[in-house]
Order: C-alpha cells, then sequence, then structure tokens
C-alpha cells in the first residue's frame, strides 16, 4: 500500500493526528498488559509447580506434568517463572527484555561482519559468456555447419527448412 491509500483524505488533519495518538496509546496499553500478563502467567505457574510437587498430581515430576499440560517450551516456562519470582518483577521483564535486545543486536553484527572462513576462500570466477551472435553470424554458423553435413543430410535438412518455411513444421 502506498502512503496516500493508508491516509483517509476525507478526515481533518485533527482527526488524523487524534486517531494516530490513540492507535499509539492502544499500542502501549496492549503492550502493558502484555507484561503483566507475562508475569501473572509466571507467577501461576510458580504456584502450579508447588502444588505439583507437593504431589496433588500423583508421582510426577514437575517438567514432566508441564510437558503433559502445556505446549508452551520448557525455556518460555523457565523465563517467566525467574521473572515473576523476582522482587521486582516488572524491573525484571524489562531486565530481560534489555538482555535479548542485546543478544539480537551481538548477532545482527556478526551476521553482518564477514567471518574468516569466508575470507579464505576464494570468490568463484564470473561465468563469462560470450556476446550474443547477431543474425548474419548465426546464419553463418548454419550455412557452414550445412557444408559439412554428407549429401543425404543436406537433402533431408533442406527439405525440413522448406517445410518450416511453408508452415508446414
Amino acid at each position: 500500500m502506498t502512503e496516500q491509500q493508508t491516509i483517509t483524505p476525507f478526515i481533518s488533519l485533527d482527526d488524523a493526528v487524534l486517531r494516530v495518538h490513540r492507535k499509539w496509546e492502544q499500542a502501549f496499553n496492549a503492550f502493558t498488559k502484555f507484561t503483566a500478563a507475562r508475569i501473572e502467567c509466571g507467577a501461576e505457574l510458580l504456584a502450579l509447580r508447588a502444588r505439583i510437587e507437593a504431589g496433588e498430581a500423583g508421582e510426577i515430576s514437575w517438567w514432566e506434568w508441564y510437558q503433559q499440560k502445556f505446549t508452551r517450551s520448557r525455556a518460555d516456562a523457565e523465563k517467566l517463572m525467574a521473572i515473576a519470582s523476582n522482587m521486582n518483577p516488572e524491573l525484571a521483564h524489562a531486565a530481560a527484555k534489555a538482555r535479548n535486545a542485546e543478544i539480537n543486536r551481538a548477532y545482527r553484527q556478526r551476521q553482518q561482519q564477514p567471518s574468516r572462513s569466508r575470507e579464505r576462500e576464494p570468490e568463484p570466477e564470473p561465468e563469462i559468456l560470450p556476446p550474443e551472435p547477431n543474425p548474419q553470424e548465426i546464419e553463418d554458423r548454419i550455412i557452414n555447419l550445412f557444408k559439412q553435413l554428407h549429401r543425404q543430410a543436406q537433402v533431408r535438412c533442406a527439405t525440413k527448412l522448406r517445410r518450416i518455411i511453408q508452415g508446414r513444421a
């Protein structure tokens, strides 16, 4: 979509600015709800873990029970439980987010830098193609090939060529 397609021309500029402010507020509220939901999930998982380890589900370990009941990975659950078990979960969530951003930044930098193994490998030679022949060169090649044929092959080729020219081939 172009910029003109996304902006509705029949509303005033002030109304458009107000709509943008509302969308930003919705995005911020959604992120705040997301953060709170992650912390709540972590707290709920910690409570469930205590109940499972106390034997409420029988003779089963916490992670075995977790695997049976949840589709999210163990790593996801461990992250949420670590955040929720912190004295200040909001601060722990922000720290985890900053740590992940730094890990991603370092990864992107490593991807942009050429590795030593790549530097040692010689680059493949570019394929050099001959220039496209012009129609006269093509005609000359065909005539030379035709001259190399024995008489019967020349007759067959001439017959086929006549059919092609007449549109019967």
